[in-house]
């Protein structure tokens, strides 16, 4: 299975500010929902989930997307969403069901489980033009089982204020 972990972040690092609230400008979440619609599936932690839940349109936006929802604590979920307790479990969900793809959007425990497993083939980041004095960051560093290399595949300027970033990991 091929998966892409695909996030917006701040200059600095930041996925999200310390509220959870997430900034970006018009042409991040425009490029977001331009590659997320691609791929009919999406895996992401119980903070995102909840977070996107408050706005559903954002599900429209991005092609109502199968949601896999990776949760320590079971989730009684229905209607295109899923809870899994591991990557592995998600995957395994993902490919009986006969997806090849999926996006992996996040948060920071969710990126740095997969990361762990060794499950992203790629990452993809939309670097915005703007610095958070605190917020979430992009992995968690204190969950990082151990360094990883990434080669750098391609830069594209999407706009003044947004760098789309792609990486491969070595």
């Amino acid at each position: 299975m091929k998966l892409i972990l695909y996030m917006a972040q701040s200059l600095n690092g930041f996925i999200a500010k310390e509220d959870d609230s997430t900034p970006w400008s018009n042409e991040s979440w425009e490029s977001y929902s331009k590659i997320c619609s691609k791929y009919p599936a999406i895996i992401v932690g119980r903070t995102t989930f909840n977070l996107i839940q408050e706005d559903p349109s954002e599900w429209e936006s991005i092609g109502n997307p199968f949601v896999v929802v990776l949760s320590s604590k079971p989730l009684n979920l229905s209607g295109g969403f899923i809870s899994v307790s591991s990557p592995e479990e998600a995957v395994n969900v993902l490919e009986s069901r006969g997806f090849e793809s999926a996006i992996v959007g996040g948060g920071s425990k969710c990126n740095t489980s997969f990361l762990n497993a060794g499950l992203i083939n790629e990452l993809v980041v939309d670097v915005e033009a703007q610095l958070f004095k605190t917020g979430v960051p992009f992995v968690d560093p204190l969950m990082l089982q151990e360094d990883l290399g990434l080669d750098l595949k391609s830069v594209d300027k999407i706009s003044p204020r947004l760098v789309q970033l792609r990486y491969s990991i070595n």
